[in-house]
C-alpha cells in the first residue's frame, strides 16, 4: 500500500509539472519495472532474514550442545549445518547477484534524478509547491530505505554468522589445553572458516555497510556535476 501510494503521488506531481497524462507519466517512469523491482527487493530481504534467523538458531544450538556433558559426537553436526548455510548463501549470490548489481545501480540513478529534480525543477524553475517537495522528498527516502534494508539485513546476517566462529573460540576456555575437546574444537574452527558466508554482487563487490557511504558519496558527486553542467549551459 505504501508503494502504490508513493507511486500515485509521484505520478501526480510529475504529471502536473510536465503537463503529461497519467498514461504518459507511467510509461516515462517505467512504473511496471519499478513494481517488479519492489517485489524483487521484498524477496531478497525475506531470504536474507531467513538466513539470519537460521544462523541465530544455530548459535543457540551451539550453546545448548556445549552445556551438555559427553556431547563431543554432536559437534560435527553443527559444523555441517554451518557448511550448508554457507553453501546456501553461495547459491543466493548466484541467483540474485546480477539483480543486486542492477538494483544498486538503479538506486544511484534514482537518487541523483530525484535530488536534481527536487532542487532544480521545483526550486529554480519557480514550481516549488509544497506537494511537490513532500512527494520528491518521500520518494528519496523510499529509495534510500529500500537500499538500506538490503545492505543492513545482509550485514546483520553476516554478523550472526561470525558469532558461530566466536562461540567455538570461546568454548576452548572451558577445556584443558591438549584435551580431546580442544582438538575437536580446533578442527571445527578450521573446517567452518571455509564456509563463512560472503554476500556479493555478482562477484564485483562485497556487500557490507561500507557500500552505504560509497553510494552516497557517488550520488553527491554526480549531483554536483549535473549542477555544474546545467550552470555552464545557462551561462
Amino acid at each position: 500500500m505504501v508503494f502504490f501510494a508513493g507511486v500515485c503521488v509521484g505520478q501526480y506531481i510529475r504529471g502536473n509539472l510536465t503537463q503529461l497524462s497519467i498514461q504518459q507519466v507511467s510509461i516515462a517512469n517505467c512504473i511496471f519495472e519499478t513494481y517488479y523491482e519492489f517485489l524483487l527487493i521484498a524477496v531478497i530481504n525475506a531470504l536474507v532474514q531467513s538466513f539470519k534467523r537460521r544462523y541465530q538458531d544455530l548459535n543457540c544450538t551451539v550453546l545448548t550442545v556445549f552445556q551438555e556433558t559427553e556431547s563431543v559426537e554432536k559437534w560435527p553436526a553443527l559444523a555441517q549445518d554451518y557448511r550448508i548455510l554457507g553453501e546456501t548463501v553461495d547459491m543466493f549470490n548466484e541467483m540474485f547477484g546480477w539483480q543486486i548489481v542492477l538494483i544498486m545501480f538503479h538506486f544511484g540513478l534514482e537518487m541523483v534524478s530525484t535530488l536534481y529534480f527536487n532542487f532544480h525543477v521545483l526550486v529554480e524553475k519557480g514550481k516549488a509547491d509544497l506537494v511537490g517537495r513532500l512527494g520528491n522528498f518521500s520518494l528519496c527516502i523510499w529509495i534510500l530505505w529500500n537500499f538500506l534494508s538490503i545492505v543492513l539485513s545482509i550485514h546483520d546476517t553476516h554478523k550472526e554468522s561470525r558469532k558461530f566462529i566466536g562461540l567455538l573460540y570461546t568454548m576452548q576456555d572451558y577445556f584443558e589445553e591438549g584435551s580431546m575437546e580442544i582438538g575437536a574444537l580446533n578442527r571445527l574452527v578450521s573446517y567452518s572458516k571455509n564456509f563463512a558466508p560472503k554476500f556479493n554482487g555478482a562477484g564485483f563487490f562485497s556487500i557490507n555497510r561500507a557500500i552505504i557511504f560509497s553510494l552516497l558519496a557517488n550520488v553527491c558527486t554526480y549531483v554536483v556535476i549535473m549542477f555544474q553542467i546545467d550552470f555552464n549551459e545557462t551561462s
